[in-house]
């Protein structure tokens, strides 16, 4: 039985989703929430973990299927192990994915926090909206 290096594509996509849309909608939310809200405070520190943790995490997650992937083609193919035993033998590398999964997740609920902590509008930027 042979694949067609389906972790490969998943690693095209989960990178290719997150450059061209997730990217650009939390820049465009990090663009005009200030000026919607009338809010000039950020807090840098998790703000900045907000973006690394999610970029590292989302580059990691991206390597490691990409490493999984190639090594299943190469293994089921060049190789000729069976479908089931290439499985366990790159199976390390969904702990790696799962690990970068995290770092992922951890990331986006920073940005997420920032969000609501500081996307209140002030009593400001409530009376520009409203005339």
């Amino acid at each position: 039985m042979y694949t067609h290096g389906t972790l490969v594509t998943a690693m095209h996509g989960h990178l290719a989703f997150w450059g061209a849309y997730g990217m650009i909608v939390l820049a465009f939310i990090s663009y005009s929430m200030p000026n919607l809200t009338g809010r000039k405070f950020y807090d840098s520190t998790k703000g900045l973990l907000a973006f690394w943790l999610s970029n590292i995490g989302m580059v990691g997650m991206t390597v490691a299927f990409g490493v999984a992937g190639v090594a299943q083609v190469y293994l089921e193919r060049k190789v000729g192990i069976e479908f089931g035993l290439v499985q366990q033998e790159i199976q390390v590398h969904f702990v790696i994915l799962a690990f970068c999964a995290t770092l992922f997740t951890t990331g986006i609920g920073f940005y997420i926090y920032e969000f609501i902590k500081y996307g209140k509008p002030n009593d400001e930027a409530l009376e520009t909206i409203s005339n």
